[in-house]
């Protein structure tokens, strides 16, 4: 379904029949974004946010996936811009200016928006994108069975950092509109693994030499055979270096079964430290890490996976803001990560 507040919106999967093209050969990406910014509002790379008044519904008459926002488009004067938002949907053809909506839905998990929009017959098309604070998370509450039933997802509105004379500290914003409080620990402690050792280069190609001709003098025997005594030497180092690596894969294989979140570059801090609901007591037996950054599509974005918290048996949570506090190592710790 269409959504539209202003002007003319044609959902159509007609050709384009606009003779008249803003964009028309082989410009640069770079450029192509540049000159449709100016008819897009808040502009490609500005942020967009969901409406107000529907975040403010706590009482909850929408599903937080089809809450909505909008992007205003204008374009210019002659001109029509074919605009595709969902390729199972038809595609808008905006001649007038308009409000176009998005769901939450609509974002990527990396929290971006992103349309295709076409300005004419011969151009190919240009990605516009936006960024949003939003972000997916997922729980497990302790009524839930941890292998039978599927998580739950909790939608993420907003994310502060925080250092004050109580430490490092985040802030939660949910659109449900609770805020879940995390108390970092004084200084980061990095999870050590076995199997740190498989990290190092072997090389498993090691090559023997062996004796050319018989009638070779003792010297050159002598010479042969110390150099056979010190392959074999480092064949049985590699050997035990691939084992270590086969126990290390196998380690880490069983440690993913458990956590999303792997043992190494990440750190570690008692689950009590997770606060959905306030303050919590001290001394809950669960276990969370966290790492200060995000995969290759949201980078700045770490993650927090709790197990055994308050309320929740586990949790995985994509937090923005963690960036924003500086890792604080142990000096008694050498001043690096194990990665680093």
């Amino acid at each position: 379904m269409k959504h539209f507040l202003l002007g003319l919106v044609v959902a159509t999967s007609a050709p384009f029949a606009s003779a008249a093209t803003l964009l028309k050969g082989d410009i640069p990406s770079g450029e192509r974004v540049q000159r449709l910014s100016a008819y897009f509002s808040p502009k490609p790379g500005e942020q967009v946010t969901l409406r107000q008044d529907e975040v403010r519904d706590f009482h909850r008459r929408v599903a937080p996936d089809l809450l909505r926002g909008s992007i205003t488009v204008r374009p210019p004067s002659g001109f029509c811009l074919r605009i595709t938002r969902d390729d199972g949907e038809a595609d808008d053809v905006v001649c007038k200016p308009a409000d176009l909506s998005f769901r939450f839905s609509d974002l990527a998990p990396n929290g971006r928006l992103t349309w295709q929009v076409k300005t004419g017959d011969g151009d190919f098309g240009t990605a516009l994108s936006w960024p949003s604070p939003y972000r997916i998370g997922s729980v497990i509450p302790f009524s839930k069975d941890l292998v039978k039933d599927p998580p739950d997802h909790v939608y993420l509105s907003s994310c502060t950092a925080e250092r004050g004379p109580t430490g490092r500290r985040i802030s939660l914003g949910l659109l449900s509109g609770e805020t879940w409080m995390i108390h970092l620990p004084d200084t980061d402690e990095y999870l050590t693994t076995a199997g740190e050792a498989s990290n190092l280069d072997v090389d498993f190609m090691t090559t023997k030499r062996g004796v050319k001709e018989a009638s070779q003098d003792h010297v050159e025997e002598q010479k042969v055979g110390e150099a056979k005594a010190e392959d074999g030497k480092k064949d049985g180092e590699a050997s035990k270096n691939a084992d270590k690596a086969k126990d290390a894969a196998a380690e880490a294989r069983d440690d993913r079964k458990i956590w999303a979140i792997p043992a190494r570059n990440a750190c570690v801090m008692p689950s009590d430290r997770f606060q959905p609901s306030g303050s919590v007591a001290r001394g809950i037996h669960g276990e969370c890490r966290y790492i200060f950054s995000g995969p290759p599509e949201d980078p700045r974005t770490g993650r927090i996976e709790c197990h055994e918290v308050d309320g929740y048996r586990q949790v995985f949570l994509p937090v923005t803001c963690l960036v924003e506090l500086e890792v604080k190592r142990d000096p008694g710790a050498g001043g690096k990560a194990p990665h680093e």
